[in-house]
């Protein structure tokens, strides 16, 4: 028997190893000198600035000096004028990167034609902020325990802490922030009373003051929409997450936005309140749409590296019978499945739920098990994606056939309930908060050829650390009930293994061994964490280590199974792009991983 070389020891360099050191070189100060090119036949005079090169392309930014070089008429009394002006252009522009005391010094050389000017330009310690002090002032202070909450969230956002350097444009960010930060709950009016920063430049510190005034708390009114002209109304109202007399929060009418969005009736939408004071205990809520065409066909290619390449082909009419109905009928083909598809998701109701059928045909041959399913499912789902209740029931026909062993037919009919719980900061691309999801289902003996129960958990946690750095754990598991697999659906079983799983392995390709085929066992269980360094807000770099193991028995889900690597993640507003070269401990192998968005 092949011994397997030992892969702890390497698991464990790669988790040490969690993201590469990255060296951030500090500003030196006299750096080098900044300047413009060698004066040509038509400019009147060349510009050397030296300065630390952290202020490299700020200084020269709006400075006159450098737009007159090819004036004609440029004497030597208007060259002196505008150097003059150089030097306070370069104290103003100084004073905004928190530079209060800075020393220049200013030459000019040449008897005639072309005259070289030198700007020498210390700036001086940096300006750091001593203090902050925000005062809130109006309705807010009637409920102390908001107004307090309110401040620490302002502070928590705040972009100029004590200890940091003072810098113009921080400090109108800041601005804009506390009020946008005040207005976004309960006070849509919100406003900045007063606003004061007191430098002192023999100190080189600033301190910062702010006095909001948060003006009346506001309440959401009549739900007004216009543009509509195919579908009724109910269909946009019925989307909104609040209703007449709820007290205002930004996030509901971004929240609503987002449902009229996602429906596909709309080309375009537009919510906005009516932020007028003397409107505030029932604001008006203004819906612009333009509709969309209702038809459309899509097609597209891609490729997996769980399940190859893949062609795809689908039609949506979103005013089925012209009733308001979402028909969707897709067609896809895989080098390793393929699948056709047929739903009707009925438009939202006024309680909040939203009903669909869906109507699926598929077949797939992976690890060695051939499966060829039909299915029928209803299923009723809240429109709330924040806490979001499901309840499904479906019908199963399933073919299944694993290499070296016999086919065997099955079905059941399943019914299952699922709550899903989004607490993160952003529901696509989260740095901060936790998804978890529970589902607990049944298939009773004699509408299946097996009774089972099943049930599933999931949680992912999402960590910050600092302001570059997010820490990503997560883990899941699952188990059915019932005294053997025989007579059980192998779409109800657990495999894994793959690009959202355990990566460093084929997809599906860690089970139960039957025949030359891996196929599914009663339960599962894993755990993945991942540190991601963004390295700017568009992309970051990562590292991973993934466990698990899909098994019939709880003796047999060890030892577990392993995988390490590292990857790339790119934000983009369908969620996280992730590119990983993972590594498996049992395979031995070295994979390619890419998938987009949060596992669940």
């Amino acid at each position: 028997m092949r011994q397997r070389r030992p892969a702890t020891r390497a698991l464990a360099t790669i988790l040490w190893v969690l993201l590469p050191a990255v060296t951030l070189f500090g500003p030196l100060r006299g750096a080098r000198a900044q300047e413009a090119p060698a004066a040509t036949a038509a400019e009147a005079y060349r510009v050397e600035i030296d300065a630390p090169a952290r202020l490299d392309g700020v200084l020269a930014q709006g400075l006159d000096l450098l737009r007159w070089r090819t004036y004609e008429g440029m004497n030597r009394d208007l060259l002196d004028r505008l150097v003059t002006e150089a030097v306070v252009q370069l104290r103003e522009t100084l004073a905004t990167e928190g530079y209060f005391s800075p020393v220049i010094v200013h030459s000019v050389t040449g008897e005639e034609r072309p005259w070289t000017v030198r700007l020498e330009v210390d700036p001086g310690p940096p300006t750091r902020v001593s203090d902050v002090r925000i005062e809130l002032a109006g309705s807010v202070l009637g409920d102390p325990a908001r107004a307090a909450r309110q401040r620490a969230r302002i502070l928590e956002r705040w972009p100029l802490p004590p200890g940091a350097r003072f810098r113009q444009l921080d400090w109108d960010a800041g601005k804009r922030l506390a009020v946008a930060s005040l207005a976004a709950d309960r006070f849509a009016g919100a406003s900045l009373r007063r606003s004061r920063a007191t430098i002192d430049p023999d100190a080189a510190s600033a301190l910062l003051e702010l006095e909001l005034d948060s003006g009346p708390p506001f309440r959401f009114g009549e739900v007004q929409v216009s543009g509509l002209s195919r579908y009724p109304a109910a269909v946009v109202r019925n989307l909104a997450p609040f209703a007449a007399g709820d007290a205002f929060d930004e996030n509901d009418l971004l929240r609503f936005q987002r449902r009229l969005t996602a429906t596909g009736y709309f080309a375009a939408v537009q919510v906005e309140m009516d932020e007028d004071p003397a409107n505030a205990a029932a604001a008006p809520v203004r819906v612009s749409v333009i509709e969309a065409n209702s038809r459309r066909i899509e097609a597209g290619v891609g490729y997996s590296t769980d399940t190859r390449y893949r062609a795809q082909l689908g039609y949506t009419d979103n005013d089925f019978l012209d009733r308001g109905w979402r028909w969707r009928s897709d067609a896809r083909v895989e080098s390793r499945s393929a699948r056709v598809s047929s739903s009707i998701a009925l438009p939202a109701r006024a309680d909040g739920w939203q009903h669909a059928w869906l109507l699926q045909s598929s077949q797939s041959d992976i690890a060695g098990l051939f499966q060829r399913e039909g299915s029928f499912t209803f299923n009723r789902t809240a429109i709330d994606e924040r806490r979001q209740p499901q309840w499904s029931l479906g019908a199963h026909l399933q073919q299944q056939h694993p290499d070296g062993s016999p086919s065997d037919t099955v079905h059941a009919v399943f019914g299952a309930y699922r709550y899903t719980r989004r607490a993160t900061d952003d529901l696509l691309s989260p740095n901060r908060g936790t998804i978890w999801s529970v589902q607990v289902g049944a298939a009773p003996p004699g509408l299946s050829t097996r009774g089972f129960a099943r049930g599933v958990a999931q949680a992912t946690h999402w960590i910050p650390v600092g302001r570059t750095a997010t820490v990503m754990v997560r883990a899941e598991g699952g188990a059915i009930a019932s005294s053997d697999t025989d007579g059980i659906p192998e779409s109800f079983l657990f495999r894994t293994g793959g690009d959202t799983s355990i990566r460093g392995y084929a997809f599906q390709s860690i089970g139960v061994p039957k025949g030359a085929a891996i196929t599914g066992g009663r339960m599962y269980a894993l755990a993945s964490v991942e540190a991601t360094r963004w390295v700017n807000e568009r992309w970051g770099i990562a590292a991973f280590y993934d466990v698990g193991n899909a098994a019939d028995r709880v003796s047999d889900l060890g030892p577990a199974v392993q995988g390490a690597g590292f990857g790339v993640r790119v934000r983009t507003p369908l969620g996280p792009v992730r590119v990983d070269i993972a590594y498996g401990e049992r395979s031995e192998e070295v994979r390619l991983h890419l998938s987009l968005g949060v596992n669940f």
